[in-house]
């Protein structure tokens, strides 16, 4: 059994899933909270991605794309693209969020759960393709 987790471990896009996951829980449960405290929804909705962007941002890096340069100005540009990207899917998000709860009358809630449906997906292709791209 600890043989089969090691082997789909090794897998990128499972490792991408667990991180994701747990970036995705970070970033509903800060948007709930936000909620709870009377914060507007679209308020909540970026104090959330700050909080995922910085934990996606180290857990993508060291564990998911397995990005090992730690060196200032390979930082530093990865850093910078990350949240370029993050930047894109969170104007992509934010407007299905807007779309759900002023649109189709959704509740806060299922509109941010369908937007990150959206997000992670796109985060992921441009994580792979833009940010942590290794150098052959």
């Amino acid at each position: 059994m600890i043989g089969l987790i090691r082997k789909l471990w090794e897998k990128e896009g499972i490792r991408y899933l667990f991180f994701g996951g747990c970036t995705t829980v970070i970033s509903t449960v800060v948007f709930w909270l936000g909620l709870q405290m009377k914060i507007p929804y679209l308020i909540s909705q970026i104090i959330s991605w700050i909080a995922a962007v910085l934990f996606a941002f180290f857990t993508n890096k060291a564990w998911v794309f397995r990005s090992n340069v730690w060196e200032p100005k390979v930082l530093l540009r990865e850093l910078v693209s990350f949240v370029a990207s993050r930047l894109f899917t969170l104007v992509l998000g934010t407007g299905i969020l807007y779309a759900c709860v002023e649109w189709l009358h959704l509740p806060e809630m299922a509109g941010k759960i369908l937007s990150q449906i959206v997000e992670i997906a796109a985060n992921y292709i441009l994580s792979k393709l833009l940010v942590f791209v290794k150098k052959k």
